[in-house]
């Protein structure tokens, strides 16, 4: 699963660079626009520190309270710098990008709790975990 993580914040990454390579070219315009950079500036050395210090092997190591805490904060604040960029270009592809993810949040959350429930209950009655039903 770490390596689940892993290229979904490299990818997360060079999308954000793509990002900051065209706005750098240019004048900052707007509020929008100096956010989006600004967001980026914070969150790409945040999420390069996980792709760093989570991929030292195949063996997942220990996560501090103060990684966690830095990975999930740099991801929040490359969504946030991502929505800026797609509101720098129209208010309704950002206000279109926030609801889609707030949509794919509940949907992942759902999904988490769900498949926590399962785990505990596979744990509880001793039995080998069932492959999932399409």
């Amino acid at each position: 699963m770490l390596r689940f993580y892993r290229v979904v914040v490299g990818g997360l990454v060079a999308f954000s660079l793509i990002i900051v390579q065209a706005f750098i070219s240019a004048e900052i315009e707007d509020a929008a626009e100096l956010i989006s950079v600004v967001s980026f500036a914070i969150a790409i050395p945040l999420l390069v520190m996980f792709i760093f210090v989570y991929s030292h092997g195949p063996f997942p190591i220990q996560t501090t309270t103060l990684a966690s805490a830095l990975y999930v904060g740099g991801l929040f604040i490359d969504i946030c710098g991502l929505d800026a960029a797609f509101w720098h270009v129209s208010w309704i592809a950002g206000l279109l990008f926030i609801m889609s993810g707030l949509l794919a949040g509940a949907v992942y959350i759902d999904n988490e709790i769900e498949h926590e429930e399962k785990h505990r209950q596979t744990l509880a009655s001793n039995q080998p975990p069932q492959p999932p039903t399409p």
